[in-house]
């Protein structure tokens, strides 16, 4: 599938920056989530990102989908919750 989004020059070099802190801290994730929005910024179909960055093409149509509603603040990972636990505490 592929996507065309216009990025604002501004916004490049937001997710730039974002993108370099990002591996200057280790942060995998955020790294990748940039990575994915510029390479559909460039032009390159989900397939070849997916490729690139070993993720599956609905993970890049979810990234999408939270840079859209977001903007540059879906960087934000949260944790999930998980599955609450089945013993008590006194257990």
């Amino acid at each position: 599938m592929r996507i065309r989004i216009t990025l604002s020059n501004k916004m490049i070099q937001k997710l730039n920056k974002k993108a370099s802190d990002a591996e200057f801290n280790g942060d995998i994730k955020a790294l990748k989530r940039v990575q994915a929005i510029l390479m559909i910024n460039e032009g390159n179909r989900f397939k070849t990102i997916a490729y690139f960055l070993k993720i599956s093409k609905e993970t890049i149509r979810l990234w999408l989908k939270n840079f859209l509603l977001l903007g540059i603040n879906f960087l934000k990972y949260q944790k999930s919750s998980g599955r609450p636990p089945k013993l008590t505490k006194k257990q």
